[in-house]
């Protein structure tokens, strides 16, 4: 994450948490400080600058005109077909993991769209309401309550949801796969295109790197003991810096990065082949591009200057063709300024706090008073590094907007951490867009992060309302059955007064294991199991049953079956 250069923060350092030398080639390019004799540094700067080529207004026309809601336009980049896929790959993964555990996702309903935009409107207001786990949310404690939650959604099915998201079908899978990814489906490579819909691409672009915390094992998890949350999985963005928009996102998965052309790493390191990866399709327009000096180096500025694209960002002096002798090693005092040139690239050596070094291809030397609230601390700063200060930020302001209401759980699932990233990044956007495109709309007030939030999940339940259980009793007459021909739990007692134990007939015939159990079914004389949802072989023994086994009791619930735990109590009060 870049900062602004004349602080003297130290540049950010990341180390490959499981791989100590995923690239070679990146660092053979890196350590190789052999100064080109054949360049002369000390010719005029002579940028001859393209100029950019460009819509006056940034915003293409399907995103001009009026939204209704901040929904509308949230759901201009996650889109209907996204959501009905992730609900039927989430529905198909439940039934592959019910034919392998046939525990597993009892009584499992299947999702729909509208129960995503659910599940995702929770997971948004978890951002807002900070709670220690996701069943604290759920709690009846009045001391942490919060009835909006189950107001939308019981916990059992959000848990559910959670365990069952998914946005591939794993049996198509290839097992050959390099991109990691790949479990994230089409939904991040749609999502980015929807991105890139949106706008115009602007005359100045910043790339930089941002943090997804995880501390789980992973091969391309990334190490920066400078960070906050020091382990995570890297990706590397590009941001329009006029609107602060998020234009590209290119995620880091070590050997496996989806690096258009490799042979670049060898030309100018990992981080330069990822600045060319995201340039594609911005190249040959004028363009300038701000990066710090973990992309940065003299062959990428050439590079891209074949491009018509022109590149301004810090460099680290020991990076290939940078010059070297007594100029570049002397001691400056603060404030000095030392310029090298060879015609095409300015070289500017500056010290401030610490010593910088910038290069950039398209901006001549200048020096500018930097006004400060110390009237005795007046100073000269460096053109580029003003300009820099002022563009480079684009994806600090992402970060700072999103990462303090970010919802965070420990999940041994990275691929959904990385898709709530997203899909957070998609509420920036519409964030920026909202406020972009309604901003000559009468008595229009721009929204911030937090409110933008809000108002998206009020509009998620107002567009799909959560369906409300009928209240009070059932109008049906009451028929008056004899109870011993119901089938009811009942507790068997021996003449002593305590509980007589036996095998529970549905464990022992069905699943093949022995479970002690108290309870027999008062119609069937069986003895079964009851107990939670997960575990409950009364419920399991009738549901496959035919249906004219079951005599018709309105009055007692579906089928005449009670509910196990309500009707146990009711006939066996006596015995507990």
């Amino acid at each position: 994450m870049a900062m602004q250069i004349s602080e003297g923060d130290d540049d950010d350092l990341y180390y490959d948490a499981a791989s100590e030398n995923d690239f070679e080639a990146e660092d053979e390019s890196d350590s190789d400080i052999d100064e080109d004799e054949t360049i002369n540094w000390d010719e005029e700067f002579r940028p001859p600058v393209h100029n950019f080529q460009g819509p006056d207004d940034q915003i293409k026309d399907d995103f001009r005109h009026h939204f209704g809601t901040s929904l509308d336009i949230l759901r201009k980049f996650i889109d209907d077909s996204m959501v009905e896929k992730i609900a039927m790959e989430s529905n198909r993964y439940a039934e592959q993991v019910k034919r392998t555990s046939p525990r597993a996702f009892i009584g499992w309903t299947p999702v729909t769209a509208a129960d995503i935009w659910r599940f995702l409107s929770l997971i948004l207001a978890m951002t807002l309401v900070k709670k220690s786990s996701y069943k604290e949310y759920w709690s009846t404690d009045p001391l942490v309550s919060t009835t909006f939650f189950p107001s939308v959604m019981s916990r059992d099915r959000f848990i559910s949801i959670l365990r069952a998201l998914h946005f591939v079908n794993n049996a198509t899978v290839p097992q050959t796969s390099q991109d990691r990814f790949i479990k994230l489906g089409s939904f991040m490579t749609d999502l980015l295109m929807n991105f890139q819909r949106a706008i115009h691409a602007g005359k100045v672009l910043c790339i930089d790197e941002s943090l997804i915390p995880f501390k789980g094992r992973l091969s391309f998890k990334q190490y920066n003991p400078k960070k906050r949350s020091r382990f995570g999985v890297k990706l590397f963005l590009v941001v329009d810096s006029a609107m602060q928009f998020v234009l590209d996102v290119l995620p880091y998965q070590g050997k496996s990065t989806q690096i258009t052309d490799r042979s670049w790493i060898s030309l100018v390191g990992f981080g330069g082949a990822a600045v060319l990866t995201l340039l594609q399709p911005y190249l040959d327009a004028g363009r300038r591009i701000i990066i710090d000096n973990w992309f940065h180096s003299l062959k990428l500025a050439r590079m891209l200057k074949d491009r018509l694209t022109y590149v301004l960002g810090t460099v680290q002096k020991r990076r290939k063709g940078i010059p070297r002798g007594a100029r570049m090693t002397r001691k400056l005092r603060k404030g000095e300024v030392e310029t090298f040139s060879d015609g095409d690239v300015l070289i500017e050596r500056w010290q401030d706090r610490r010593e910088v070094l910038i290069l950039n291809t398209f901006m001549p030397h200048g020096m500018t008073e930097w006004p400060s609230t110390n009237p005795n601390n007046q100073r000269m700063k460096p053109d580029t590094v003003l300009l820099y200060n002022k563009t480079m930020g684009g994806v600090d302001n992402v970060d700072k907007t999103i990462k303090p209401n970010q919802s965070l759980r420990k999940s041994y699932k990275w691929y959904k951490k990385v898709a709530f990233y997203l899909v957070e990044l998609s509420v920036y956007n519409s964030m920026i867009m909202y406020n972009t495109t309604q901003n000559d709309q009468v008595g229009f007030r721009r929204l911030n992060y937090e409110a933008f939030v809000k108002s998206i999940i009020h509009n998620i339940l107002t567009k799909f309302p959560v369906a409300r259980k009928p209240r009070g009793r059932p109008s049906q007459s009451r028929v008056s059955v004899p109870l011993a021909n119901m089938h009811i739990p009942e507790r068997v007692m021996k003449e002593n007064g305590y509980p007589s134990k036996s095998d529970c007939f549905h464990c022992k015939t069905k699943l093949g294991k022995r479970t002690i159990t108290q309870f027999k079914c008062l119609a069937c004389e069986k003895r079964l199991c009851i107990g939670s949802s997960v575990f409950n072989c009364f419920k399991f023994y009738h549901d496959e049953m035919s249906p004219t086994d079951f005599i018709t009791a309105p009055q007692l619930g579906l089928n005449g079956i009670l509910h196990p735990r309500k009707s146990a109590l009711k006939s066996n009060r006596n015995h507990f």
